[in-house]
């Protein structure tokens, strides 16, 4: 990308890098922190002036690239020149769009606009000294947020804040801004005795709700001044743990808490007011709760409040502490030390989360209201506001300031129709009170501050009996309800079961009373229950509300004459097809169980018949015979000529009987013929009748579904029950004491089940509704639910989890009175009975169990670094030794094991095997550093005590080589022996002997 520009400013000289480079200035026109530009293979890179220094040369300066660098070193010789705007902006990452950010003022040097990204500013820190401009860019920030419609809270120690609502005197076209008033998106909270302009007294605070305090497009002013230091911090404690507990319910949109004099509520010396505060810098921003946190001295911040901020706003400092505090904090070098020193009133360097890439001073844009750091008087310019935001909240305020003056002493008249009953007292103080003392029996426990009131509810059961006729429908249905009516809710919810933790179950087994158990306050209604208009309106609104609660969608059939209540359709079909086949089902039974009654009835008969048959058939064989028999005597009387009247009667009776038997038996088939017809017939008909059945069935299953709407008509529609009932709510405060510390506790819970509030959990912000979920911390001393409270494994307190931590090794949970130790290799927190310590390093350094090892060889314990010094090999043989187990050779200082070390017989030195010799002689071992002989003759290697010298020629010899002339008595070597005379006895002449002879 090719870019033209103006001359050169500098030029690059000597060595270079991908993101640094010396340059010799050309012009006086530049200085330090000055944004240049180099061209570099036809791209453009932005850098800054990091240093500048003189030399007899000229004037050089030392520049590094912001943002990416090249991918090769920048060409020495090449021109810099001044940076085009639209560059810086596009290197530092300005270009944000006005509609995410804010307008905090210009780029110094450059004059450009500079917008910070509001979704990067979770946490703030502006600092400075006194008159630097710290409260004047407070300002400023909170303008641009309120332009944003965001929320803010100013905790205003000094008053300055007011001035947020008193328009500026003039207008800047160099920075665009022009005058304007905050005032109708302002609310002040502020001794109006001191401070007439607040809009509330401080004392709304008490009562006023958090949904009150932070609202969309409002800012929040807590005036504090004329207030005593201890009387501030209270208060802002109160107010903070409120808020910040409606933050983590999920009640407030997110907003800005703006914290002016912030070393008063949050500094090294503990107050009340710094858990709150710190709660805010560590969990504050996922719950959409920002802080700005100003201060004129960092180095009096708490610790962990100024280690969590995410973008640093620095005015001038001199003080060396701050400085150093806000180098190290801010993660500036200390080359940013002279800067900060001399940065003019209105100027800042702002680092961190908002800027991504480097460090930039900038120029405070003017304020578009009045400032008020400096003799500005609220009096002469109080004003309330007039329209805007600030109007709804102020009048919501304005009740919610009388809310506490709504108590009646006196039990109120209600009209006719809304008769009044109370709910009996079933747990008083006395029941809580041992409650909490079970709960805690380690602290001494008491409860102050008892007062009872009366809350009002409406208790209500409304009956409705339907019954329509086209479709025809029939059902009753019931509606119970238990509404809280009091000032606060300012209007019914018809939704509500229950009411200041009690539900319609809690009263089910209780009976009402006609009178108050006890004497006490009660709460003003939100309607006029004297008034019985008022009362017949809220009847009615009661019918209504059930008329279409009770609304029905049902499905029906006019085939079947069937509805249902479901708002299933496929329900509704499955379920008339499943009456169908239960139709289908019966009925078929019925034909089956009728048509089988039929043929067992025919069966039967046949039977009858059959037996009837047979007996004929006996009788009938009987008289035949006996036919057959007369008929033979007949005949041989007739043979003999005899008399045979009498046999011709007997025969002609057997054979008028045996006609009679005959047709009997012929009638009896005939019937049983008969039978099996109609037997058959009945077959046929359940033949016919099954498939009528079929058709029938297939009939229904064409069935039509409809849909319609059913309410309760006001004649369906009947009241049974509608009263005003009194709770019984206790208001108290727990004095919870112990170890020299002591913690008050608000709370109140109605009388009939225990249940209400007993303060929020410190850690997860959860309401405690009951005091069996109730847990002190005991070293924070502030309530905490049963989730997050644990008991140390060690002193066995019972801690909050933020005041405990958990042992990586052993996982065993202790307080913060336990110290712990961290790994100095992976910062693993360990407690005192897993922490391994390195024989080297000593007691000072811990180690955890996965950063130590143990040697097999001498049984020391030592840390990783060290044990791969401690561990070694033998020189010669390579067996692993111990830095203990081995000796080092005191030549070369290699180990070697014991095996292979070697002493010198002359020195007493440890030595390898390298740096060592052997006398071949002796046998003893010698370093290399002592004397060594060698034989001429053969070569071994001798110590001087075992070696010879030639007496001739002076060469050194061994034993074996070494002779003595038999003639003069001089030690030889084999090399000056002359001549050897004598087979048996030898004689050994030397070269001189040997000559002579």
């Amino acid at each position: 990308m090719e870019t033209t520009h103006a001359k050169a400013v500098g030029v690059i000289e000597g060595k270079t890098t991908t993101n640094s480079f010396k340059m010799k200035v050309l012009t006086s026109s530049i200085g330090k922190n000055s944004f240049l530009e180099v061209i570099h293979d036809g791209t453009p890179y932005v850098c800054g002036i990091k240093e500048l220094y003189r030399t007899e040369d000229g004037i050089y300066a030392e520049c590094y690239v912001i943002g990416q660098g090249p991918k090769l070193p920048f060409t020495p010789g090449s021109p810099v020149y001044i940076a085009k705007e639209e560059d810086v902006k596009k290197a530092l990452k300005l270009s944000i769009d006005p509609s995410t950010g804010i307008y905090i003022g210009k780029l110094k040097g450059l004059e450009c606009k500079v917008w910070l990204p509001i979704k990067k500013l979770g946490r703030i820190f502006i600092v400075g000294k006194p008159g630097s401009g710290k409260s004047y860019t407070a300002g400023v920030i909170v303008e641009e947020l309120l332009k944003k419609g965001i929320s803010i809270l100013i905790i205003d120690v000094h008053g300055e804040y007011s001035s947020l609502k008193v328009m500026g005197d003039a207008t800047s076209e160099e920075f665009d801004v022009y005058p304007r008033s905050y005032a109708d998106s302002i609310i002040e909270f502020g001794n109006l005795k001191i401070n007439p302009g607040a809009d509330l007294s401080l004392d709304a605070l008490e009562t006023a709700k958090p949904e009150d305090i932070i609202v969309p497009g409002q800012c929040t002013i807590i005036n504090l001044r004329g207030l005593l230091k201890e009387e501030q911090i209270s208060l802002v404690a109160s107010l903070l743990e409120k808020v910040f507990q409606a933050v983590i319910e999920g009640r407030l949109r997110p907003f800005y808490c703006v914290l002016d004099e912030a070393h008063r509520f949050a500094g090294r010396e503990k107050a009340k007011t710094t858990d709150i505060v710190r709660r805010f810098a560590q969990e504050g921003r996922k719950f959409g709760a920002g802080l700005i946190v100003i201060t004129q001295r960092p180095q009096l911040l708490d610790t962990t409040v100024r280690g969590l901020v995410g973008t640093w706003i620095i005015h001038r400092l001199s003080d060396p502490n701050d400085m150093r505090i806000t180098l190290e904090s801010g993660g500036l070098e200390r080359e940013w030390e002279d800067e900060i020193a001399w940065l003019e009133s209105g100027e800042a360097i702002i680092t961190g989360e908002a800027v991504e890439k480097i460090p930039i001073i900038v120029k405070i844009r003017p304020r578009e209201t009045k400032h008020g750091g400096e003799g500005f008087n609220p009096l002469d310019y109080a004003a309330k506001p007039t329209e805007g935001v600030a109007v709804k909240s102020l009048e919501k305020l304005s009740k919610t300031v009388i809310r506490e003056l709504d108590k009646l002493q006196k039990q109120p008249l209600s009209a006719l129709g809304l008769p009044q009953a109370f709910l009996p007292i079933v747990i008083d103080e006395s029941e809580i009170l041992a409650k909490v003392k079970s709960r805690l029996a380690d602290f001494d426990i008491d409860i102050t501050s008892l007062e009872l009131n009366y809350v009002p509810t409406l208790y209500c059961e409304v009956e409705a009996n339907i019954e329509r006729q086209n479709p025809h429908v029939k059902y009753s249905e019931s509606l119970q309800r238990l509404i809280p009516i009091g000032i606060e809710v300012g209007e019914v919810n018809w939704d509500s079961t229950q009411a200041y933790g009690v539900d319609l179950k809690d009263i089910e087994s209780l009976e009402f009373l006609t009178s108050p158990p006890q004497p006490g306050y009660y709460q003003k209604t939100c309607f006029d229950i004297s008034d019985s208009k008022t009362v017949k309106r809220v009847r009615e609104e009661l019918l209504a509300y059930t008329a279409t609660k009770l609304a029905r969608a049902i499905f029906y059939s006019k085939k079947l004459g069937k509805f249902s209540l479901t708002s299933d359709k496929q329900a509704f079909i499955s379920e008339c097809l499943k009456d169908i086949a239960e139709i289908e089902q019966n009925e078929e039974k019925n034909l089956e169980e009728r048509y089988l009654q039929s043929m067992a009835e025919i069966d039967k008969a046949v039977e009858r018949y059959k037996e009837r048959l047979q007996r004929l058939s006996e009788q009938y064989n009987v008289l035949r015979y006996e036919y057959e028999q007369l008929y033979a005597q007949l005949k041989e009387a007739k043979k003999q000529k005899k008399p045979t009247l009498k046999l011709s009667k007997q025969l002609e009776s057997r054979k008028n009987k045996l006609e009679n038997i005959r047709d009997e038996m012929i009638k009896i088939n005939a019937q049983i013929r008969a039978l099996s017809e109609k037997k058959h017939n009945l077959e046929i008909e359940q033949k016919e009748r099954v498939r009528e059945l079929r058709l029938k069935v297939e009939s229904l299953k064409k069935f039509d579904v409809k849909s319609m709407i059913i309410q309760p008509e006001e004649d369906e529609l009947s009241i049974s029950s509608f009263q005003l009932t009194w709770i019984p709510i206790y208001k108290a405060k727990i004095t919870i004491s112990g170890r020299n510390i002591s913690k008050e506790i608000g709370i109140w819970w109605n009388a009939v089940n225990g249940k209400g509030s007993y303060g929020s959990c410190s850690v997860c912000g959860t309401e405690l509704k009951d005091p069996s979920s109730l847990a002190i911390c005991e070293v924070c001393f502030n309530p905490v639910c049963l989730s997050h409270i644990v008991e140390c494994q060690i002193c066995r307190s019972h801690v909050c989890t933020k005041d405990s931590w958990t042992c990586e090794t052993c996982m065993k949970t202790l307080c913060i009175k336990e110290p712990p130790s961290r790994c100095r290799s992976c910062e693993a927190l360990l407690c005192q009975n897993c922490v391994r310590r390195c024989a080297i390093c000593g007691d000072e350094i811990a180690y955890c169990s996965n950063h130590v090892k143990t040697c097999s060889i001498c049984g020391a314990t030592l840390c990783e670094d060290h044990y791969e010094t401690h561990i070694m090999r033998c020189k010669d043989c390579s067996r692993i030794v111990c830095e203990v187990s081995a000796d080092r050779c005191y030549i070369c200082n290699e180990p070697v094991c014991q095996a292979c070390s070697r002493v010198c017989a002359e020195c007493g030195e440890v030595v390898c095997k390298e740096h060592s010799w052997i006398c071949k002689t002796c046998g003893r071992t010698f370093c290399i550093n002592e004397e060594k002989k060698v034989c001429s003759i053969c070569g071994i290697e001798l110590c001087p005590s075992h070696a010879y010298t030639c007496e001739l020629c002076g060469e050194t010899a061994c034993r074996g080589h070494i002779y003595r002339c038999s003639l003069c008595g001089k030690l030889i070597c084999r090399s000056c022996i002359g001549e050897v005379k004598g087979l048996l006895r030898k004689k050994v002449l030397c070269t001189e002997c040997a000559s002579k002879a």
